[in-house]
Parts: structure tokens; sequence; C-alpha cells
């Protein structure tokens, strides 16, 4: 079975002339329309993974995704990136389904990924609509993330394609086609890229940082004072405050949602501040759904021409490689490039399971060196002066290393799972059949 999915793709026509194709072929499909089920945003409580093994606790659309997801031969994605990502739609779905995974660390060519809970995982193929004037870089980078998704999903290299709205029917049926034969290739290689180097964007902060006003948008759902993505942004701004910045904190949970048109609450904090610090976690190998829906509000309804304020992301990832986050880094850049903004550089850290849970950064010997950091990138900020790269190296450097982290991860879940006496339940795998969720014979070793 093949299991089609679309998130904003070009319209019905398109859409239409897909599932067309695909019946012309015999194809045993199921199909999701995005754009009318609903997905919670992903809180990052990790409940899937601890709680109820394998499942959503969200009373959304999320399990039945996941079911279809596992029991399918390959997905055709039907989507419209922007910035180079997914769009919000598309990234709420991927984003609920990572208990399709293991919470137990592997490493895979030298960086750390999560163990298959499944057996079988579907082939990925991509149809992607973009503007007939969208970057060549766009769609490279766009490339990039669908690929280093499939490598985080476990299964091997995706076919993707690039439409314009106007594609003739004759050549999307050929598309569809070739999607196709491709995923039915028993010999598709399973080799994955390794993250490119950051193209750095240029900085261009200036006097305009002299306005000493900044707003701090954090972009996890987990609840107030619990993220690792608060953490480090109250960080840096109860810096800007004792040098006399205002500041003010948004969660973006709060600032806007799927399937509301605009986001007016964000736009009007935005035009009223110099610094605009982003604060998120990565999400498959992006940015969460609800930032990805701010950026593109911004983007479409803030006025040419106006003073817009420099953009600091601070993005942390839970795997203990910084290099995670560079794709999230990317997106970002692009996108406030394309709406105006001046780059004030960014700050990048993994291993943001240290820092997450109420942790306080300012009394944890741990972060002694982090928050030294941090008073310098302060500092730089408040003489109207972008992050240099140096100070961002130095913050990406891991805490402790990588292999010590993943074995300090990996037994904290096998003891929340004793704490919960869900301990036996960690390997279900609850849609692998249509009857009883089947369990692993024995817990892979931690390593």
């Amino acid at each position: 079975m093949i299991l089609t999915i679309r998130s904003s793709l070009g319209g019905n026509r398109i859409e239409s002339q897909v599932l067309e194709t695909l019946r012309h072929e015999g194809v045993d499909y199921r199909f999701h329309d995005l754009t009318d089920e609903r997905y919670a945003p992903c809180d990052g409580c990790f409940e899937c993974w601890f709680s109820t093994p394998g499942l959503c606790k969200s009373k959304d659309g999320s399990n039945a995704l996941m079911r279809d997801i596992i029991r399918s031969d390959a997905i055709l994605f039907l989507a419209k990136p922007r910035f180079g990502a997914w769009d919000a739609y598309a990234k709420a779905a991927l984003d609920k389904a990572l208990g399709l995974l293991s919470p137990f660390f592997i490493e895979i060519n030298g960086e750390t990924r999560h163990r298959k809970r499944y057996e079988h995982y579907p082939q990925w193929a991509v149809l992607a609509s973009v503007p007939e004037d969208c970057p060549e870089d766009e769609i490279q980078a766009f490339r990039m993330l669908v690929d280093r998704n499939t490598f985080n999903a476990q299964t091997k290299l995706p076919w993707i394609e690039f439409v314009h709205d106007t594609v003739a029917a004759d050549r999307l049926e050929n598309l569809v086609t070739d999607a196709l034969l491709y995923i039915s290739r028993p010999d598709v290689s399973a080799r994955h890229a390794l993250i490119d180097p950051l193209p750095p964007r240029p900085d261009t902060t200036g006097p305009e940082l002299s306005m000493r006003r900044a707003i701090l948008l954090i972009g996890s759902a987990k609840p107030r004072g619990t993220s690792a993505s608060e953490a480090l942004g109250d960080a840096l701004i109860r810096r800007l405050r004792s040098r006399h910045w205002r500041c003010e904190k948004y969660f973006m949970l709060r600032m806007t949602k799927l399937g509301r048109q605009g986001s007016p609450k964000l736009v009007t904090a935005v035009q009223n501040a110099s610094l605009l610090v982003i604060a998120c976690p990565v999400y498959y190998n992006s940015l969460p759904a609800l930032i990805l829906k701010g950026l593109t509000d911004l983007a479409d309804s803030l006025p040419r021409g106006t003073a817009l304020p420099a953009v600091l992301p601070i993005i942390q990832c839970g795997f203990p490689e910084s290099t995670h986050t560079r794709l999230a880094v990317g997106i970002i850049a692009r996108a406030t490039s394309a709406a105006g903004f001046p780059w004030a550089g960014h700050l990048a850290l993994g291993e943001g399971a240290m820092m997450g849970n109420g942790v306080d950064l300012e009394t944890d010997r741990r972060f002694r060196t982090l928050c030294k950091l941090f008073d310098q990138v302060a500092a730089t900020l408040d003489q109207g002066r972008s992050v240099p790269a140096a100070l961002t190296a130095s913050l990406a450097k891991p805490l402790v290393s990588p292999r010590l982290y993943r074995w300090i991860a990996q037994v904290r879940w096998v003891m929340s799972a004793l704490r919960r006496h869900v301990f036996s339940d960690l390997w279900q795998r609850p849609f692998e059949n249509e009857g009883t969720p089947t369990i692993l014979d024995k817990p892979p070793a931690l390593k």
C-alpha cells in the first residue's frame, strides 16, 4: 500500500491528477489531507517513549497517521515547501510521528540517531510544488532536509522532484509513474548525506540595536519553565536586562495557530523591537511547526520598507552533536532574509536534554562555562555588534562527550520507565499488526 499525504500542494488540480494516476496504475493507496486533519503541536513530552510507548497521548490525528505510515510500503508526500522547509501542516504531522522510533540511541557514521522501533519503515517519495522563481538554494536545502528526514526515519534515500503549480498533466503523470518505479526498486541506496557546512548569512547588525528593546520567542510547546529553549533564552534576556534593555517574552503557542490566517500579535510584537531572539528546539532536523508558521506569517504580513529587528536564533537539539541544528538555523536565515530582517548571528547547541525540566543554568555548576559565554554574547549585542563566529563555535562545544551523553540519556529512559511501571512496554510495536501489539524479544544493549 502507498500512503499519499497532502499538506498544501498547489491546489486540488495537482492532487486530483496524482490520485487519478495512482488509480490508473492500479495502486492500493490511502490518502491523508493534513489541512483537514488536526494535529496538536508536539510539546516534546516524550510520553510516546516512556508512558504510552509508540503512541501519542494527544487526541488528534497522530496515532492514525503513525498507524498508516508503518503499515505502508511507501509514502508519497504532496508538499509545498518554503524557505527550504516543509510547510507547517506537514511539519506538524512529522513532529507527532516520533513514537515510530525508539528512545534509545545509536551512532551511525559519527552521528547520533534513534534506534528502530519497527523492522520495516516505508520508502519516501516527495513531489514538491515551488514557485517558478524559487531560489536554487531553497530547492537544494529542501533536498537535504528530506534526505536527512529519511535518515532519521530509518529508511532509504528518497525520491524527490519539484514542479510548478502550472505543471502539465502528462508531465505530472510521468513523475508519479517515476516515483512508483523508484520506490518499488529493491536496490535503492541506504546511504545518506552528512550535513553540509552552514552557509553564513552576512551579519548586518548595526546602530539599530541602540533602541535596546528585545523580544524573546519561545518555540517549544512545553509548559512554561520546563523547556531547554526557554532556559537558554532567559539566560540571554537576563543579561540584556542587566544592561538596561527592555525585554519581553512570548510563547509561540500563544502567538500563532495552525489553520488560522496570519499571526497579528506576533507581527505587532516584532515591529516594536530592535532585537528578535528565537529560542527553539530541533524536531526532525528542522524547526517546530509553530515556528515555521510564524516565520511564514512574518514574511507575508510585515510591511516592506519598515525598520525590522535584528534576528538572533538560539537553536538546541536533543542529540549531542550541535551539527543537527544547521538545517534549522539555515531555514531561519532564509526566512528572515526574505522578509528583510537584519542578522545578528546565531547560537546553536547540542545536548539540550541537560538544560530542560526547570534546570537553573545560573546555579548549576555544569553550565558555568555556558553562562560565561552568554555574558560575552550579551556584551557584544549591547555594543550593537553581531555575535562573532568564534563565539558561536565556543557555545557549540559539547558539555560532555557524545558517548557519555548517549549513555546517561538511555539510562534515564530506563529509570523513567521503571518509575512508571512500563519498562516491559518500552519496545512495544502498537501498529505492527491489527491485533495485539508485539514486543521485541529483548531490549537493545545500551552503548
